[in-house]
């Protein structure tokens, strides 16, 4: 069975939505006669239940016409007052306002922005101060308003202040430990593996994020032997917390040297050390060596200035375990 509806069942649109629905036709008419139209206006506005659509849209077009009448009068030369004629009948002017302490208040408030109100009521306070509306119909239209909440006060905006978010971005070299799996000179070419492990003094902060493993090749005198340095992403995650990087470069006629490798944040930021400098001696003849941590014999500024000289490639990983 379809749904009854206004549009089907025809009728009265109020008998339908109630009196004062938006979405009935307002029944005031403007006539464009202020005086007319002012009285029809208050009509209908007793008409209308309170808190209808067209109730209070009657009241704002009620006070605009009555704010407009107003003005017209207020533009209409004033009478001529004469005194009786022993004053020679000379021009008295009008009496000089005085309002009322309240009305005083109210437009004090106002002045100071104690109280907000439509820029078009602006015109009925220079209107009761100078007389042309008289302060009743002023104070009658004022509280209206602020029933309404058209004038209020200043509303104030709760401000607040998230608490600052301090990130422990901290790095020390307790962080990642160093193992050699195996490491030897096999025809010409240095080949083995580091293992590499987060520690428990990892900080979390860092896990997901790329670090960087840094490996230098040296001969016997302290020479760099490639004339690239060898680099690697690691990337730590709470449950992966292990890697190992395998090697494997061309010594270039070397029979020993000496493996260095260090875990940086980044190729040129030795201060974020997350481990000692791990180093070794590898040879064709004899098993390697470990060698005591610690950072390049040149110190960190000669570890920038070699890899900065040197420059530097991506190597592959061999993945995670």
């Amino acid at each position: 069975m379809s749904r009854r509806t206004f549009a089907t069942e025809g009728g009265s649109c109020e008998d339908w939505y109630g009196i004062g629905d938006q979405r009935c036709p307002n029944r005031y008419v403007e006539t464009g006669d202020l005086e007319t139209d002012i009285a029809s206006l208050k009509k209908w506005i007793a008409f209308y239940p309170l808190g209808s659509w067209w109730k209070a849209t009657n009241q704002d077009l009620l006070e605009k016409k009555r704010a407009e009448q107003s003005k017209i009068l207020a533009q209409q030369p004033a009478k001529e007052t004469t005194l009786p004629s022993i004053y020679g009948g000379q021009f008295v002017p009008p009496p000089q306002i005085q309002l009322s302490s309240e009305i005083n208040q109210i437009l004090q408030n106002i002045q100071s922005g104690q109280v907000l109100i439509p820029d078009w009521f602006k015109n009925n306070v220079n209107w009761v101060k100078d007389g042309s509306i008289t302060q009743d119909a002023f104070l009658q239209a004022y509280n209206n308003l602020v029933q309404r909440e058209i004038i209020h006060t200043p509303i104030i905006e709760e401000v607040i202040v998230e608490p600052e978010i301090i990130i422990d971005d901290s790095i020390n070299t307790n962080m990642v430990t160093q193992q050699m799996i195996n490491f030897n000179i096999v025809n010409g070419r240095a080949v083995g593996s580091i293992k590499f492990v987060a520690t428990n003094n990892f900080n979390p902060y860092y896990y997901g994020k790329n670090i960087i493993n840094i490996v230098q090749f040296k001969d016997p005198n302290g020479a760099n032997i490639l004339t690239t340095v060898k680099t690697n992403n690691l990337n730590f995650t709470e449950t992966e917390r292990d890697e190992i990087i395998s090697y494997n470069e061309d010594m270039q006629g070397n029979t020993r040297a000496t493996v260095e490798s260090f875990v940086w944040e980044w190729i040129d930021k030795p201060a974020g050390a997350f481990s000692n400098m791990f180093s070794i001696e590898i040879s064709e003849a004899e098993p390697p060596k470990p060698i005591t941590s610690g950072f390049m014999g040149a110190g960190v500024a000669g570890a920038i200035a070699g890899l900065v000289l040197l420059g530097f490639i991506i190597d592959s990983k061999v993945g995670k375990r």
